[in-house]
């Protein structure tokens, strides 16, 4: 595996906070970081949370079409803000993720107190992980502690220079 174009993990916060037109411009992100692994023959995988032990992924492996993508957009969870930080090593290893630099999106639009730092940042170290925080309308800083980028943005658009970075990975 090409170590520059590992993995994508797309991690969209689906919380009842989370208001239509965020979740709809979160998704819509999520949708074009998919379209781009795809051209560059990247593993992908779409993550929607919200409360403890709500977490609904879609991988999408290089090559393949996934017709469920639009059925990831429309379903949204509705409940607290809860990242499954804990969770997502697992999930990484579940889903057969293949080696290489993995960049991790999460989009939120709150603050939390996450479960698992510990276990993720010993994860990120293993698997040469980029994590990247969007804070939709909110500065995120409680997830510092397990990202490299954090970063406020009033809303998501190609004009954002975080979101114009991300989409050139």
């Amino acid at each position: 595996t090409n170590v520059s174009r590992g993995p994508i993990m797309v991690l969209v916060d689906e919380s009842g906070s989370m208001g239509d037109a965020e979740t709809a411009a979160a998704k819509g992100f999520a949708l074009s970081m998919a379209w781009l692994a795809q051209h560059q023959k990247r593993w992908c995988c779409l993550v929607g949370w919200s409360s403890a032990n709500q977490v609904r992924e879609l991988v999408i492996e290089p090559g393949t079409r996934s017709g469920e993508i639009m059925q990831w957009c429309l379903t949204k969870w509705n409940g607290g803000t809860s990242p499954p930080v804990e969770f997502i090593p697992e999930l990484f290893e579940l889903t057969g993720a293949p080696s290489g630099r993995t960049d991790v999106i999460w989009i939120t639009d709150g603050e939390c107190n996450p479960q698992g730092v510990e276990v993720f940042n010993k994860w990120r170290a293993e698997h040469a992980v980029k994590v990247w925080t969007i804070g939709v309308g909110c500065a995120a800083k409680s997830f510092e502690p397990f990202s490299d980028v954090v970063t406020q943005v009033r809303d998501i658009h190609t004009g954002q220079p975080v979101v114009s970075e991300l989409l050139s990975l």
